[in-house]
Order: C-alpha cells, then structure tokens, then sequence
C-alpha cells in the first residue's frame, strides 16, 4: 500500500514572518506571548514547526502539549516542556538555578530528577501553599535557565490545558518583557469550541499588559488549495482547476481535512502514481465528503487488525506511548510490534517522539488519537485502561503517579491491585493541594468507592467533601461531611466529630459566611475538650480567634488564643505558638494595646525563628510592617519591608508579594515617592486580580487611588474607588472582612474631601470611623480616616466637632503611645487655632508638619506646612512663612501633587515673592527622575538587585520600572539603554 506523506506547507508567510520576530526579540531579551488561534486542523502546530525550523542553535526550544482524552496533570504542560532541559543539568546546576527546590521539582518530573518513592515525592505537595510556591519556583528557575541560552516554550493544545499550567503561563508572561524567554502557544478557537475560563482570563490579562500578540489562522483560500495540490500531485490545468474546486468545497479548506481526504484516496487506490503521474482523478467522487473521524475509520479499516489493535492501545496510553509499555500491553514481542509501528509512522497516525530512548511515539495530530480512540467501543477502552493501570502499578516508582492515577479511574475495575486505592489517594491529596480539585474529585470518589477499610473510607470522604467545597459546591460537599458526622457521633468518637465540625467552620470561612463559621467552630471546640487531643482543640482555637478578628470581635479573639497559648503551653509546638502569637498581635494592634502587641510579636518571631519555618517568619514580619506603619512608626516599617523582601525572595510565593506590594505602596505613600507608588500599587492591582483575592484587592485600589486622588486625577481614582465599594458591599453582604469596608469608605472620604464636598467626606468618614471603632480596629481610624474626618470638619466650619475630635484623639493617642495618633492631634489644634484666629496658630501648625515629617508622612505634612506658611503670613512673619513655604512646595513638586502645588505657588504670589522655578515634570525622553536614577543606573550594567539595594526597592518593582523606560525610548536592552542617554 502506497502512503502519502506530510503536505507542502503551503501560504502563511505573515505569520512566519512574526514568529520569526519573536525569535529575534527573545535573542534580544525582549520576550513576549505569541497565541496562534484557530479552528482545528487548520495548521496551527505545523505553522510553530515550519517557525522552529529557522530557529537560532542558540535558542532552546521547551515543547509542551495538553491533549483531550487526558485527565490533566497539575502543571503537565510545563513538566514535559521541562523535562528535556532539566536532563542535561547536573546535581549541583540544579540546585543553584532552583535555589534548593529542586526536591519541588522532582514531584513535577518523576523519572528525570530522583525522588525515593512516588509517595514521597507527593507528600511535598501537601501544604496550603504548595501551588503558589511551584509557580514561583517554576518561573525563577525558567527565567535563570534562560540566562545561559535563550529558551523558547512550544506549547500546544493550551485548550487542555491544567488550570495550573495556564496560571504558570500568566505567570511567566507577565515578566518575559526583559527577558531571554518567549512562548508560543497553540489553542483551539472557533465555532464549537471555546477554551476554558481560565485560558480567556490569562489572555485578557496578558494583553492589558502588552506582552501578548494573537494570531489568527483560518483555513487555506481556494487560492492556496490549488497550489498545494499542483505541488503535490503535479496537476495542471482543467483537472487542477476542478479537484480543487472540489477539494475545497468538501474541506472548507482545512489542512488537516484535506490531508486526510487525500491519504484516503491514496489508500483506497481511487489515486495512484503511475511513473511520474498521478492518475484516477475522474474517479475521485467514489469517496463522498466525510467527516474526520469517518474518515479516520475508513483507513483503519485497510490496516491489518494486530496493526489497528496496536494503534487502539496507544490511544488508551495517552499522549506519550512508550514502546516498552506498548509491548506489555498488547503482548506482541518485538518482531511483530516493531513493524506495527513502523506502519503507524509510515501511514500518518504516529511519529516517533525525537531522542526518547527508549522509543516512545505520539499521534500526529490530537485529533486523530481523539478519532482512534472513539473507534474503539467501551468495553475495548476498559479493557487496554486495566491492562495498562495494572502494569504501571507493577512499578509504581518508575511511573508519574498522576498517569497511574489516570489509568485506574478510566478503567473503572475493582479487580486492581490494592495498591491503586492508595495511589489515588495519595494523588487526590497532592491535586487538592495545588487546587487541581476536579482531579481530586475523580481520585477520591474512585477511592471511596473501592476502599475496604474505615481509615481509607474515613480520607476519601473527607477528600470528596473538600473537592466539592473547593469547586463551589458546597451542598454536596456539606451532605458528604453530614454524613460523616452521624457517624462519628454513632461511635461517640468526639476527635473525629471534632474534625469534621472544624472542616465545615473553615468551609463557611473561607466561603465568606464568618457568623455560621463561628458556629460551627464553637460545636467543634466542644467536641474536642470531650476527646482529649490537645492539638486538634488549640487548631480550632486558632481558626476561632481568625474568625472572631475578621468580625470585629476582639476581646474574644483575644481570649479563644490567649487559651490556645495555654494548653501548648511555654514548652510546645514552636510553630503553634508562633501562630497563634502572630494573631494576638495583631489583634492587641487593631485594639490600640501597643506596647501589649509587640510584646506578642517578639514571642512570635521567637517561635518563628525556633520552628525553622520562612513561612512563619514571613508571617510575623509583615505582622511587624502593619502594625508599625498603622502606628506611625516610619524606621521600624520600613525596616520590616527590607526584611521581608529578603523572605519573600525565599518563600516564592504570589500572595506574599502580593502582600509585600501593599505595604511597598504604603512606604512609597508615607515618605513621598509616588512615582514609585503609582508603579506598584498598579502592579499590585493587577496581580490581585489574576489571583483573584479580592480582601487585597479592595485595599490595594484605594491605596493606589490615594495617589491619583492627590494627583488631580480624580477620575481615575473614582473608577478605583468605585471597584473597591463594590468589591466591598459583597463582602458586608456576606458577614466578612471589615478592613475592606473601612478602607472603601476611607477611599470614599477622600475622593469626596478632594472635591470639595467637606460634608460628604465627614459623614463617609465618621461612618467608617464608627464601623472601625465598633469592632475595636482604633488603628485603622488613626491611618487614615481621622486626617479626613478632622480636616473635612475644620473646612465645614464645625470648629467645636474638630476642636472635640481633637481631643479624644490626643488622649487615645497618649494612652497607647500611638506617634501619628499624636502628631494628628497637634494638627487638629493648629487647624483649630488657625480658625479661631488665634495668634500662635502658625507655630501649632508648624510643630504638627513637622512631628508629621519625623514619622514620616510626608504628604500630610506638605499639606499643613502650606497652612502654617499662610498663617505666618498673617501674622507678618514674612521670612518664616517662606521657610516653610519653601519646603512644602519642594516636598509637594517632587510628589507631583499638583492640586496642592498650584495652591502653593498661588501663596508664594499672595506673599510678594515669586515661586521657585519647577524642574520639568519628564526628564530626557519623557522619563520622570526616578525613571531617570533607575536608568543611569542599568545603563551603568547593574542588575536588578543592584539597583533595588541601591534605592532601597524590590528588584521586581526595578523591573517594572525598566519595562516603562524601555516603551517609552522605544529600545529593548541595557545597552541600547545606554546608548540612548548618551545621545
């Protein structure tokens, strides 16, 4: 039999053309994300081999591909596309360019870095933070890889593709703009098919960031058909003229419909090669237009049935068909599998996958394997799923635990061995830790449904309900917990109750019901003081004191942990007390208790630092960073976020910098770089919203807002403002989150105060006042409601409201040592004095500016040093009020307040003197003095790090910043940098 072989790869020289361009960018560090979108079978992979062909040696290409009849491995994509690079390092490599989590990627490629067993490997998967740190860990360890050679991900079928591979492609895509590093991705898109949620989110992201380019291709024009045919066949003339009309007619002109239109003909002798002619054309229309996949069975049909047999069974393997696992399988030795494959290859169906050793193959197209594979009838598919789960089974160690996994469910037998009860367990456990939670649904059910003891019944329901909660369905998976219960209860067995009660409390939780949380927690703490286990009770103890704080409930926060320290007492859990210290201090903190709080936060780092566990310290540092910065303590604060950058770099994970970046814009707020501010809060709200989180989210758009507002850019900032009201109205409406409600009516407040409503702002202001004061936060009132409130009464002409306001404020400042609650009431009486028209109101106001300088908070201070320069004014000290004059108009240009500026240099004119000379508000090129430091400095060849050390910034926000100089000098590397500024 005759078989044709790949099609001209005709047309597409566009397309080429730009994917040539990455490859050229990626050479220059100017990454991007290329998607080519199409329907399927329109050459969408052809077209990224014919790009690859012309690719530089010095580009490592990283192939991934996703494919429909898999359960989808967490991070599967970027595994394989890995697994080939990771090969060719040594030990030592590795673990300099994982910086130690190279036992992290060993669970990820099993077989290419070792791990003792496949339960071992799975068991570092199991924290909360398992999918947040790989993310980081995959992406540091990429964009290092790629400083030796420049690297190139091929990544096909991204339709398919995991959830968690598709974060990991944000993930890279969101930095590769610098780098050595591109991506070509592959997707499925057009009518019938449409790519998941999560595909249509990282794209929107990415494009909003400007390192996405899509890729359109369609099927080939008439136009093209009839040049692949001519090549192909040596057609000429009428004949050409009316198979193609034909041709394209049946196919639409899709390649892949067309290829196996012809291989059809070919192999049912309806065209034939005669010499060096192809002839029967006439006798074409014996094969009537047919759908793939009938297509795809008429040719099966000429193959022998041992050779259709083979083809069947690689279906069933999956993606990647070994040789060796293909021969246990269907029981052929050598002499006959060999040559069943070489007819696979030679037909079509298959390609030897390049270098694998042993011999491994993969179909040509995913949609051919979907086609074999729905040839097969159910009991056939159930047949080879046994045989192949079974033998991988056989040597569990050797075998990715999650394909073992797919095998057992897709059999769908009992009469496996016992240990793929285990193995599903163990991969349940490992996909719920990096919230791959449908897979972990499938494992588990599997799981229960065969387990024949009480303890694998006891983990498999308790794995089903947690799948369900985590897919949002949470009836289903309270029903599984219920019925736990019962039983638990039957058996008066209180510890399990126990659990089980804590399991639903946390549910509601996290789901944003903190009230049913609070009583399913109480229930659960009573069970437990009934069954004895001390370290079940304090972990319940500590989810109550988390809950009570989100509710405001202070008093009883404090209490439920100040037990919980008692019963693990001095001598206990290092990383429990730190824990729950870490909650106390933040609790005595939100209360006022200062001295009290930090007191908690010294015991906290201690356990922290005795657990051995980055995690905890983190935790406590950043505790250490919002208490400091709430309470006005400017050298500690920023202290803290130094160390905690240090940490963070460690930890790899998104959340801590998401949270790194609040207090990162709260510093660049307090000490006058809004430059700075305004390139991490975006950053910041960006991340937020690919992560979803929206307490941080809330926050970090008024703080960011905050900004904008004393900008000027007042309509910006309302679209921020207005997002975060939303965002917290659903969290009021669900019971929850009282610093996202506080912070949406600061951020109210001030947008209302910088419009000139006073009215508006004080009533927004006392609201959120009272709400803070109401649950105890006296902090949160102090940062940033009481400037507003106090201010906004003064300007209303409520002297006696701001007068008393004032007052309260000093004494609650006094009682707690609270220096910005301090420096605040000396504002409120300089503002009185001023009103009043009283004689030293100039001086009140000055000491107020400049108590408020020594914390610092640089933009509040501007704001009162302009009045007490007005005051001095009045009052005929001409030289003071331009001492103080001149020093808020410096602290106001360099922030680029410019509402408050303008009211500046109007005073400077009021006096008789004339403003100072503002420096251009762009430097060279349009870039802004920071921009201009950052830039001397890389054209200098500093790193990021450097630079970030040298300006006491993260080296990440030095990044973004680079990313912003180079848009607007329109260059792509350092040493164009460089040669733009000495132009």
């Amino acid at each position: 039999m005759s078989h044709l072989q790949d099609l001209p790869f005709i047309g597409r020289d566009p397309e080429l053309g730009r994917l040539s361009q990455l490859f050229i960018n990626v050479q220059e560090e100017r990454g991007r994300v290329v998607l080519i979108e199409g329907p399927a079978g329109t050459g969408k992979s052809r077209l990224v081999e014919a790009g690859l062909e012309g690719v530089d040696s010095g580009i490592r290409v990283a192939r991934g591909q996703a494919f429909q009849l898999e359960t989808p491995a967490p991070y599967g994509l970027f595994a394989e596309a890995l697994a080939p690079l990771v090969r060719e390092l040594s030990p030592d490599q590795l673990d300099l360019l994982t910086r130690g989590w190279s036992a992290e990627l060993a669970v990820l490629l099993p077989g290419v870095l070792p791990a003792p067993t496949a339960s071992a490997g799975l068991e570092a998967l199991t924290s909360e933070e398992a999918s947040h740190r790989l993310r980081w860990i995959l992406s540091d360890f990429v964009q290092r890889l790629a400083q030796e050679h420049p690297i190139v991900f091929a990544l096909d079928d991204l339709q398919w593709a995991d959830e968690q591979s598709l974060e990991l492609l944000h993930f890279l895509g969101r930095s590769v703009h610098e780098t050595p590093v591109g991506v070509v991705g592959v997707v499925r898109a057009g009518p019938g098919d449409d790519p998941p949620l999560a595909f249509h989110e990282m794209k929107g992201s990415l494009q909003r960031l400007g390192v996405l380019e899509s890729l359109d291709l369609g099927p080939l024009d008439e136009t093209e058909v009839r040049e692949l045919l001519a090549e192909t066949f040596a057609l000429a003339g009428s004949t050409l003229g009316e198979v193609t009309s034909d041709v394209y007619t049946w196919t639409g002109g899709n390649p892949l419909v067309i290829q196996e239109l012809l291989r059809g003909w070919v192999e049912h002798e309806v065209i034939r090669p005669e010499g060096d002619v192809w002839v029967g054309w006439t006798s074409r229309t014996v094969v009537s237009p047919q759908g793939l996949g009938a297509m795809v069975r008429s040719r099966m049909a000429l193959l022998d049935p041992s050779v259709a047999g083979v083809l069947e069974a690689a279906a069933a393997v999956g993606k990647d068909v070994p040789y060796s696992l293909l021969s246990e399988v269907t029981a052929l030795d050598s002499s006959a599998l060999g040559p069943a494959l070489d007819t696979l290859v030679r037909a079509g169906f298959l390609r030897e996958t390049p270098q694998s050793r042993p011999p491994s193959y993969r179909f040509a197209h995913p949609l051919l394997h979907a086609a074999v594979y729905e040839r097969a009838s159910e009991a056939r598919r159930v047949e080879l799923h046994t045989r192949i789960a079974s033998a991988l089974l056989a040597a569990p160690g050797s075998a990715l635990p999650v394909e073992v996994a797919r095998q057992v469910l897709r059999a769908n037998q009992t009469e496996l061995p016992e240990s793929a009860g285990e193995l599903l367990l163990e991969v349940g456990a490992a996909s719920a830790s990096m919230h791959a939670d449908r897979l972990a649904l499938d494992c588990f059910r599997t799981a229960l449904a065969g387990a024949d003891t009480e303890d694998a019944r006891a983990r498999a329901s308790m794995g089903v309900a947690l799948a369900f909660h985590r897919l949002g369905r949470y009836e289903e998976g309270d029903a599984v917990l219920d019925a736990l219960l019962d039983s638990a209860r039957e058996r008066d067995d209180h510890c399990a109750a126990a659990r089980l009660l804590r399991r639903r409390g946390m549910a509601r939780y996290f789901e944003g019901g903190r009230e049913s949380a609070l009583e399913w927690l109480t229930q659960a703490l009573s069970e437990a003081e009934d069954c004895g286990d001390e370290a079940l009770r304090v972990r319940i103890l500590l989810s109550l004191g988390a809950t009570y704080q989100e509710l405001g409930r202070l008093t009883e926060a404090e209490g439920a942990l100040e037990e919980g320290l008692a019963v693990v007492g001095a001598d206990g859990d290092p990383a429990l007390i730190s824990r729950l210290e870490r909650s106390l201090f933040l609790a005595k903190a939100w209360g006022g208790g200062l001295e009290e709080a930090r007191e908690h936060g010294t015991r906290a780092e201690e356990a922290a630092r005795a657990s051995n566990r980055a995690d905890l310290l983190w935790a406590v540092t950043w505790a250490r960073a919002v208490v400091s910065g709430l309470h006005g303590d400017g050298e500690d604060f920023q202290a803290a976020i130094g160390e905690l950058q240090g940490l963070e770099e460690a930890l790899q994970s998104p959340v801590h910098r998401l949270l790194l970046y609040e207090l990162e814009s709260q510093l660049a707020w307090a000490f006058g770089r809004w430059d700075e501010g305004l390139v991490v809060g975006e950053e910041a709200v960006d991340l937020a919203r690919a992560l979803n989180h929206s307490p941080l989210l809330a926050r970090l758009l008024v703080w960011t807002a905050g900004f904008l507002i004393r900008r000027g850019e007042l309509d910006r900032a309302s679209s921020y403002v207005d997002e975060a009201v939303e965002l917290s109205e659903d969290a009021a409406r669900a019971g929850s989150d009282i610093h996202a409600r506080v912070s949406a009516l600061a951020g109210q407040a001030m947008l209302a105060m910088e419009r000139g409503d006073y009215a508006e702002a004080s009533d927004l202001a006392g609201r959120g006042l009272g709400l803070a004061r109401e649950v105890g936060f006296v902090a949160w009132g102090t940062f940033r409601l009481l400037p507003v409130l106090t201010e906004s009464l003064f300007r209303e002409g409520r002297i006696d409201e701001g007068r008393e306001l004032g007052r309260r404020l000093r004494a609650d400042a006094d009682r707690v040592g609270h220096r910005l609650g301090m420096a605040w009431a000396d504002a409120a009486d300089g503002l009185a004095a001023w009103l009043s028209s009283e004689s030293d109101s100039g001086e009140t106001l000055e000491l107020a500016a400049d108590a408020l300088d020594e914390i610092p908070m640089l933009p509040d201070a501007a704001r009162l040093r302009r009045q007490a320069a007005g005051r001095w004014a009045d009052a005929g000290d001409r030289e003071r009020a331009l001492e103080n004059l001149r020093k808020a108009h410096d602290q106001l240009a360099q922030m680029r307040a410019l509402p408050e500026l303008e009211k500046a240099r109007h005073m400077y004119r009021e006096i008789g003197a004339r403003p100072p000379v503002v420096a251009a508000e762009e430097g060279p090129a349009g870039l802004t003095e920071r921009e201009l430091e950052i830039a001397t400095l890389a054209a200098e060849g500093r790193s990021n790090k450097a630079i970030g050390r040298a300006l006491g910034i993260s080296p990440r926000t030095v990044g973004t910043h680079l990313s912003r100089i180079y848009r607007k000098l329109g260059i792509s590397s350092r040493a164009a940098l460089a040669n733009s500024l000495r132009g």
